[in-house]
C-alpha cells in the first residue's frame, strides 16, 4: 500500500467509501449481468427442508466466494489512490474514490464506462463550480480590501475630530466597502 499523505481518520473514510462504492458496483454488476447461480425460488423458508436450505447456503456462498476478489480489488484500488488532506477538496476526493472503485470494476461492470463519463462530467462540473466560487470570493474580498483603502485614504486626508463618533467611522467605513461592492456587482 502507498504512503498517503493524509491523516489514518480520513483514510479509513475514504477506504470504507471506496468499499461501500466497491460493494455496491459489484451488486450492481451482479444484477445487471446476473447472478448465474443463485435462483430467489430456492429459498422457501417455511417449506425447505435442512437439505435445500444448506443448498441455498453453499450457493450464496460459491457467489460470495465468486465475487470477493472483485470486491478486494475494488477496495484495494480505491485504498492506493493518493487524497488531498484539503478538507475544501472532498468533493473532488469521493469523485475520485468512486472513479477508483469504477476502473478496478471495469472488467467485469459493463456499465463502467457509462459511470467514468458520468465522475468526469460531475468532476467537470465540480470544476466549473469551484472556479465560479473562488471567483466571488476573490472579487468580494478585493472590493472590501479597496473599500478599505478608500476609507483610509479619507481618514489620511481629513482626520475625525474628538466630536466624531466612532458609530460615524464605522459607518463611514462600510459605506467605502458597499460603494466598492456595488461597483463591482457583488
Amino acid at each position: 500500500m502507498k504512503n498517503w499523505n493524509v491523516s489514518r481518520a480520513t483514510k479509513l473514510k475514504y477506504v470504507v467509501i471506496g468499499a461501500i462504492a466497491g460493494s455496491l458496483l459489484t451488486l450492481m454488476g451482479l444484477a445487471f449481468v446476473g447472478c448465474e447461480s443463485y435462483n430467489p425460488a430456492d429459498v422457501r423458508f417455511n417449506q425447505g427442508t435442512a437439505t435445500q436450505m444448506q443448498g441455498v447456503v453453499e450457493k450464496i456462498d460459491e457467489e460470495y466466494n465468486r465475487t470477493m476478489p472483485d470486491v478486494k480489488a475494488v477496495v484495494d484500488e480505491v485504498a492506493s489512490e493518493q487524497y488531498s488532506e484539503n478538507e475544501d477538496e472532498g468533493l473532488n476526493n469521493l469523485i475520485q474514490a468512486i472513479r477508483a472503485g469504477n476502473r478496478a470494476s471495469a472488467p467485469w461492470n459493463p456499465y463502467a464506462p457509462v459511470i467514468e463519463v458520468v465522475m468526469l462530467a460531475a468532476s467537470s462540473f465540480a470544476a466549473l463550480f469551484f472556479r465560479k466560487k473562488a471567483s466571488v470570493a476573490e472579487t468580494k474580498y478585493t472590493a472590501h480590501k479597496v473599500g478599505v483603502e478608500k476609507f483610509r485614504n479619507q481618514l489620511e486626508a481629513v482626520p475625525p475630530t474628538e466630536t466624531t463618533s466612532l458609530a460615524a467611522v464605522r459607518s463611514d467605513l462600510y459605506k467605502a466597502i458597499g460603494d466598492e461592492r456595488t461597483a463591482r456587482g457583488i
